[in-house]
């Protein structure tokens, strides 16, 4: 099944409706700086929206990050088709918050089902560890155990210049822990705690740092972080708090397919302060 032109459509959509919303006020929710929240060194005043900030905002609200902090990037406001290519290619940033954990998922959901392709085992608690080399360079050693009767797995990960995908490269330590579905032998539910992953590859590399959540056992999916992205050029934060994404597929026959996303909570930007997403 393809993805049809909606998919970049549907997302700019909800860019824009996060934009609106933004140059409207804004919502409660979010939270301040402190508790068990991971460090954040930029401006924590709520934002002044101004006709040169609100895209760059609304972007970097939407995708988890910096808008410029990859390939591709860069955005204007003339409303053409550059403009619109450019919207896209900073939706798909690999280096955005959003689709960094997505990549760290994948990677996570693998190495945590290993071994159960055979089905489950009656043996309750399962000792594994190992090193797996990545696809395209560096290494991923885990640590941890899964239960086969609870379907609960833990894990630590310690990731040393790691890639798959030939363009994101891990390197650092996370904690993750969930619940495989015992009769599809897939991930259900995961916890993730980034503890300052450094991920390189492009011209902006940058570090993650704080929690991240996925419930999979409901509809729509749930994702939630607490997650500060530093840019490693400039020293800047990006400050993802309270932050909630609901994610429902829409399928429509023979072969069009994508996904309609819904963003909740607070942004920090490092130079212009938060704004609220409601």
């Amino acid at each position: 099944m393809k993805n049809c032109s909606k998919t970049a459509f549907a997302v700019l959509l909800m860019g824009f409706f996060v934009l609106a919303v933004m140059r409207c006020g804004g919502g409660g929710g979010g939270g301040g700086v402190g508790g068990g929240s991971p460090s954040y060194s930029g401006v924590t005043d709520q934002a002044a929206i101004t006709a040169g900030n609100a895209e760059e905002l609304a972007l970097g609200a939407f995708i988890g990050g910096k808008t410029a902090g990859g390939p591709g990037t860069g955005i204007t406001s003339s409303g053409t088709l550059d403009s619109y290519q450019n919207h896209v290619s900073s939706l798909n940033s690999p280096y955005s918050a959003r689709n960094v954990i997505k990549n760290l998922k994948s990677v996570v959901d693998a190495l945590s089902l290993q071994g159960e392709n055979g089905g489950m085992s009656l043996t309750a608690l399962i000792p594994r560890s190992g090193t797996e080399q990545g696809d395209c360079q560096g290494s991923v050693s885990y640590s941890g155990s899964v239960n086969d009767v609870a379907g609960s797995f833990n894990f630590t990960f310690d990731f040393r210049g790691y890639s798959d995908d030939c363009v994101t490269y891990f390197t650092g330590s996370a904690d993750a822990s969930g619940v495989i579905d015992l009769f599809s032998l897939e991930i259900a539910s995961m916890s993730m705690h980034l503890n300052a992953l450094s991920v390189t590859g492009g011209s902006n590399p940058v570090t993650l740092d704080g929690d991240w959540s996925y419930d999979g056992t409901v509809f729509p999916i749930i994702e939630r972080m607490d997650i500060v992205l530093t840019d490693q050029g400039t020293g800047k934060d990006y400050w993802l708090n309270n932050y909630e994404v609901t994610i429902t597929n829409s399928f429509h026959p023979p072969s069009c397919s994508y996904d309609v996303i819904s963003v909740t909570g607070r942004y920090y930007d490092h130079d212009h302060g938060y704004v609220d997403i409601s």
